[in-house]
This record gives C-alpha cells, sequence and structure tokens, in this order.
C-alpha cells in the first residue's frame, strides 16, 4: 500500500462522540421525535447531506443558510475545543512519513482546516478533499475518493482508505479501492463488513502495512 488516505471524523479525531451529544441537542430543539436512532443515520454524511436529510425526512423549516449560521457556532466547538486526537494516530502518521498520505472527509474545508490547524497536522497529508470539492455529496457517494485518489496521482491498486463508518467503507469500495475498517471504541453499531481489514489500534496499522 504505497496511497493511504484517512478519513477525519472518527479516524483521526474523537469528534464523532461530540457530534452525538451537541448535534443532537441542537436537533431535538427543532424536531421534537428525534431520537438516538435518528442521529446514528447521520454518521459519516456531509453536512449539505445531513440538511438535505433533515428537510426531506423531518420537515425541517430553516433555510439553508439559517442552518449553516447555527452549525458554525457547534462546528467550531466541537472542533475548536472538545474533540481531541484518536490515540496513536500521530505515531501512525509519523511511520507513514514517506508515503503518499491524503485526507477524505465529508466535512466542509472550514471544519477540516481547524482541525489541521489546531493540532498542527496539516504538513502530514499531501492532498485534502472535502465534500465541498465534489458539489456537497458526501459519502457513500465515492465521488470524494475518486478526487482523492486523482490528485494523489494514485495507483487504485496500491491505494487503501481508512474508515470507521459504513458509508465511508462504502464510498472507497465503490471508488476501487480498499479500505481498512478502524473500530475506535465508540462504533461498534457500525456495519463495516465490507472492508477488506479491520483494525481496532493504529499500531494494528503499522503491523498490517509492515506485512
Amino acid at each position: 500500500m504505497e496511497t493511504i488516505i484517512f478519513d477525519m471524523d472518527g479516524v483521526i479525531i474523537d469528534s464523532e462522540i461530540h457530534w452525538k451529544k451537541i448535534q443532537s441537542d441542537f436537533l431535538k430543539g427543532l424536531i421534537p421525535t428525534w431520537s438516538p436512532q435518528d442521529q446514528k443515520q447521520l454518521i459519516g454524511l456531509s453536512a449539505h447531506d445531513v440538511y438535505k436529510r433533515l428537510v426531506d425526512k423531518y420537515n425541517l423549516e430553516l433555510s439553508k443558510e439559517e442552518y449553516f449560521y447555527y452549525y458554525k457556532d457547534i462546528s467550531n466547538q466541537i472542533y475548536g475545543i472538545s474533540t481531541n486526537l484518536i490515540p496513536g494516530v500521530l505515531e501512525a502518521l509519523n511511520f507513514l512519513k514517506g508515503k503518499n498520505i491524503g485526507l477524505a472527509s465529508s466535512a466542509p474545508h472550514e471544519w477540516i482546516d481547524i482541525v489541521l490547524d489546531r493540532f498542527q497536522i496539516r504538513g502530514c497529508f499531501k492532498q485534502v478533499v472535502s465534500s465541498d470539492d465534489v458539489n456537497g455529496i458526501g459519502k457513500p457517494d465515492p465521488g470524494i475518493y475518486e478526487l482523492a485518489v486523482k490528485k494523489l496521482e494514485a495507483n487504485k491498486e496500491n491505494t487503501c482508505a481508512i474508515e470507521d463508518s459504513e458509508k465511508g467503507v462504502l464510498s472507497a469500495k465503490t471508488a476501487g479501492i480498499r479500505c481498512i475498517a478502524f473500530r475506535n471504541g465508540f462504533n461498534q453499531h457500525q456495519d463495516l463488513s465490507k472492508a477488506d481489514y479491520e483494525i481496532s489500534s493504529f499500531k494494528e496499522l503499522e503491523n498490517l502495512i509492515n506485512c
């Protein structure tokens, strides 16, 4: 595997546990019937796709502009204050120096930039691709990974994604690349069976790549 493409939420940072609490509280105020099961369906979706789902399924009446206005504060709190790096990710990125490393996330560039700058890891990635780069269409659509592979000038046969959600795994596999499913301790409900490999720590990633 010469090219490794990381997802961000749930792989590089533990943001999804914070989204679960902060976003859920916000959406309960907008949608009285909002439940933990509803919240689970949002994991892996882009911000644009979440808004579309809320409008189509729950008849959300906020305009897109109003929705993203409120979400700016939420995202700033999550990415700028609450979230932390996943244990072992810095060591893994250091271990992978010399590889062709990218980041492909359904998050907007604005959110990704907060993480890259806050944790000073921008230089670890040769290319960063967001759903912003594919008209706001997030995973499981393969567009994000297809663009990442193109920008990294990678050979799909030697490329692997690291994902923590079912939607992310499907995105990578549909794009024609291998996928490592990452069990991060809070995604046990996710069906990651379509991945090629499964790990539960970044030490296992080092062992896998060394094989």
